[in-house]
Parts: C-alpha cells; sequence; structure tokens
C-alpha cells in the first residue's frame, strides 16, 4: 500500500516544488495538497491520509487550528510541521501538537527521510486504533528543548565544549544528574567529578546526549499525576543498570564505540513507555503492573495490547523514531523484550542484534534476574545461538561486577 501524504500551504509554487520533490526521488507515494486548512480537511474526510505536512501561517484556518482539527478528528495521522517560525515560545504549543517541526527552507532529503521514518514506524503499532491511541494520547512528552539544543550543538563540524557546559548548566535539574551519572560506579571515575566539563570529556558525546534527553523527558511529568504504584525512582534506577550493562556487552561483543553507544542510549530508554502509559492510562497501568512478574513474555504483550492497545516497547519507539533518533536505537527499544525478529536463520550472528538490540535485551534480562536463573528473562530462542553461547560467561560476570 503506497504511503498517502497530504501537502498544505497557501502558497501554490510551494505545493508545486513539494509534488515535483516527491516524484524526481522515485517514491511510490500518493501525493494530494491543500491550500489552505478547510481544503485540508476536506481531503481527509475524502480518502485516507497517513502523513500530514503543514505550513503554520496559512488565512483561514491556520496550521495551528488545523493541528487541533486534526488530532480531534482524524489522530492516527501523523503530523509533521514546516515553519519559518523560530521563537521559541511561541514554538510550545506547536511541538505539543505535532510530531515532528522542521524549518524552512528544510532540505528535500531531509523532509523525505523523517517522512519515511515515520512511516516505517507504523509497523511498531501495526492497527490503525492502536496509532491513533498514541497520536490521540494528552500527556506524551515532547523532545526537551535541553537536548535539541545539545543536538545541535554536537552535529556542527567543529561543536565547541564550552557550548555544550552552558547548555547543560543552563537546565540545573538536567545538570545535577549529569553530574551523578558521571560520578556513579558505572562509570568507574578516578576521582570525584565536580565540573561539568570534566563529565563531558570523561562520558562522551553520545552519552552526554542520552542522559540529557533521559532526564528532560522525565521532568516533563508531574509525579502528583502518575499513579501511587508507579515508582519513578525505580524506573530510573533499573533504566541506568540495563543501560549501564548494555554498553558493557556491546564492548564484550566487539562492538564499535557507535554501536555501544547506542546500547547505553537505547538500555536507558527502553521503558519510557511505562512513563507513557503511567501517564495516560493509570487504572490500565495498575492493572498491568499486578500481573505475576514471571508471566511469559508473549502474554505480557497481550496484556498490554488488551489494556492499552500496545506494548510499552511500542509507544517508546514510535515516539522516539518520531523524534529523529537513530534507527538502531528504536529498534532496540521496540524489540527489547522480542530480539528474535532479527535473527536470520541458517546464519551465525544475529542480525541487527549484534550491537544494541541484543545488548539492551541481555542486559534488561540480566539486572533483574536471580543469580541461581539468569536466563529466566532471555528469549528461549536465543539461548543455544552461537553468539549467546559463546559470550555468555562473560556477560554474567559483566553483570555481576555492576552490583558490586
Amino acid at each position: 500500500m503506497p504511503l498517502s501524504i497530504l501537502f498544505v500551504d497557501d502558497e501554490p509554487q510551494t505545493l508545486r516544488g513539494l509534488q515535483r520533490l516527491i516524484h524526481s526521488a522515485g517514491l511510490n507515494w500518493r501525493v494530494a495538497v491543500a491550500l489552505n486548512g478547510e481544503s485540508a480537511l476536506e481531503v481527509l474526510d475524502r480518502q485516507p491520509i497517513d502523513v500530514l505536512v503543514t505550513d503554520l501561517h496559512m488565512p483561514g484556518l491556520n496550521g495551528r487550528l488545523l493541528l487541533a482539527e486534526i488530532i480531534r478528528l482524524h489522530p492516527a495521522v501523523l503530523r509533521v510541521v514546516l515553519t519559518a517560525e523560530t521563537d521559541p515560545h511561541d514554538m510550545m504549543p506547536i511541538l505539543a501538537a505535532s510530531h515532528a517541526v522542521l524549518c524552512k527552507p528544510c532540505p528535500g532529503e531531509m523532509l523525505i527521510n523523517r517522512i519515511t521514518r515515520a512511516a516505517g514506524l507504523r509497523r511498531f503499532l501495526e492497527q490503525p486504533e492502536a496509532r491513533a491511541l498514541i497520536s490521540g494520547l494528552p500527556n506524551v512528552p515532547t523532545i526537551p528543548r535541553t537536548y535539541l539544543a545539545l543536538h545541535d550543538e554536537m552535529a556542527r563540524h567543529d561543536p565547541s565544549e564550552a557550548r555544550i557546559v552552558a547548555i547543560i548548566d543552563a537546565d540545573p535539574p538536567v545538570a545535577a544528574q549529569f553530574l551523578h551519572v558521571a560520578n556513579s560506579a558505572y562509570f568507574a571515575p578516578r576521582a570525584p567529578i565536580q565540573r561539568t566539563l570534566a563529565a563531558v570529556r570523561a562520558l562522551g558525546f553520545d552519552i552526554v546526549r542520552a542522559v540529557v534527553l533521559e532526564r528532560g523527558i522525565i521532568a516533563q511529568f508531574d509525579p502528583a499525576r502518575l499513579p501511587p504504584t508507579f515508582d519513578s525512582a525505580a524506573l530510573w534506577s533499573h533504566c541506568f543498570r540495563v543501560a549501564a550493562l548494555a554498553r558493557k556487552i556491546a564492548a564484550i561483543n566487539g562492538a564499535s564505540a557507535t554501536e555501544r553507544d547506542a546500547a547505553f542510549t537505547a538500555g536507558l530508554l527502553h521503558d519510557l513507555g511505562w512513563l507513557i502509559v503511567a501517564a495516560n492510562r493509570p487504572a490500565a497501568y495498575q492493572a498491568i503492573a499486578k500481573a505475576p512478574r514471571d508471566l511469559p513474555i508473549a502474554a505480557r504483550c497481550d496484556l498490554e495490547r488488551r489494556h492499552v492497545g500496545a506494548t510499552h516497547a511500542e509507544f517508546a519507539a514510535y515516539l522516539l523514531g518520531l523524534w529523529g533518533l537513530p534507527d538502531q536505537i528504536v529498534e532496540a527499544v521496540a524489540c527489547h523484550h522480542t530480539p528474535l525478529t532479527h535473527i536470520e536463520p541458517g546464519v551465525g550472528s544475529v542480525v541487527g542484534c549484534d550491537g544494541a538490540l541484543l545488548a539492551v535485551h541481555v542486559a534488561n534480562a540480566l539486572v533483574e534476574a536471580a543469580r541461581n536463573d539468569p536466563l529466566r528473562g532471555v528469549d528461549p530462542g536465543l539461548t543455544t545461538h552461537p553468539l549467546v553461547t559463546a559470550h555468555w560467561a562473560e556477560w554474567i560476570a559483566a553483570a555481576e561486577s555492576l552490583h558490586t
């Protein structure tokens, strides 16, 4: 089924340019256009649309009002904003109402990549009802501004340590947690780290970004509005332990530095979906939390879908993918309970798993497992796989070293 895109802009020349972009890229997408918000709603009433790409400044029903109407009437539609707006204060409501915001002029490749990623993530939420569920949730975090500023600086050809430190220090709660991480036993600093600059140099850019992202997400939720059984401190502790162990496992497997950092980031964010479920469906969260801890993964996934329409892993992966995190991280989050979807039959390696995904899956199992039953949380289909049997003893030793 070809992807269906609706471009909305009051400038006909812009719409023609967008149509030419899709055509010249050789994409088999169905493209519809509308010159204003009213026309866009008419198109949505007449035909199914997967992705909306809209300008903000239009006469009549402008982009802001159009987004609100689409959330109300067509919540399954993925919403992308193309705008020249730069005022952060004015953009906060737009960030909350859209899945992605791109600045004009936007390179064609960037726009196509963002739309393609959004479309590909539909497989994490297979049913239209489930896709509509996450798009319409009232309490979904937006990508933190501190993370965006940090990401932009680190993406520069010559990023400045001074600017990175200034960005982190401008967000005191994030800065405090950042120093806490840098001084943890998991990173074993030779001496206490008391300054942000030293922490940045000790951890590296990717881990810095991951911690800032995780802290920025958690800060958006009011603990008083979460279910009484939801323990955010326990969630953070679990995710951090998984992240630290996943990075060690990736290193044991001979992964590259990029893969090791991706494993850490995915581990840190792998259970973000529980926060989304707890904040939006507290009664359902409490019902799921009552299930036996040793419930098989397939049964637990069925339980989650029955109560909230998707699993916590799917919720988190869908959101992280829309934010533009690398596919390696998104897939590791999405499949951290079901890594067998990445096994290629007859091949002696784990395709897509020998980096972040396998590391996060195993780490998630080991940090919660009893020492006399370390295999309890590992997918049974993996326990005899050559890569697993080759490194299993080293992984267990790494997990035990993090407990000491």
